[in-house]
């Protein structure tokens, strides 16, 4: 018995057809936007990376141009600005948890500016640096508070 598609089969058939076929096309697009979007290669805004800095000791600058010995300046910016976590691998891709004036952390990546004329510029494992520019001078590094650990109470024997 062979089976021929007369006009009574093909009416039936071309809704079946026409809605597999739209489906897959869903289908198709998710996974295409899925990917785009988990690709950070393919991010529409790309993030000039500052060059690597030369190594200075910042102690023997600071005591050199007559900082006193020991003495630490911190900038008026410091007390308004809170690290609440910070997100970052060997690149400095990522972003931080910064909290301002007291208000929740908000997340910021490299190159998102924290306030006018305050941008992200790096981002380390455990700090981050502000600065008015990503290729300018750090105006500030903030780092996450020191972990306490638990005072481990001694065992008792029995």
């Amino acid at each position: 018995m062979k089976l021929s598609l007369t006009p009574s089969t093909w009416a039936l058939a071309w809704p079946q057809l026409s809605t597999f076929v739209l489906w897959a096309l869903v289908a198709a697009s998710a996974c295409f936007w899925f990917l785009r979007w988990t690709d950070p290669l393919s991010n529409p805004n790309p993030v000039a990376q500052a060059e690597p800095e030369a190594a200075v000791d910042r102690a023997a600058t600071a005591q050199w141009l007559g900082a006193g010995t020991g003495v630490k300046t911190t900038s008026p910016l410091a007390g308004r600005f809170k690290v609440m976590g910070v997100v970052a691998d060997r690149q400095g891709v990522g972003a931080a948890l910064i909290g301002m004036d007291g208000k929740s952390a908000r997340p910021y990546r490299v190159g998102a500016e924290v306030e006018p004329g305050l941008l992200v510029q790096k981002l380390l494992p455990r700090s981050v640096q502000l600065g008015a520019s990503l290729t300018g001078p750090s105006l500030l590094e903030l780092e996450l508070p020191e972990v306490k650990k638990p005072a481990e109470e001694p065992r008792k024997t029995p």
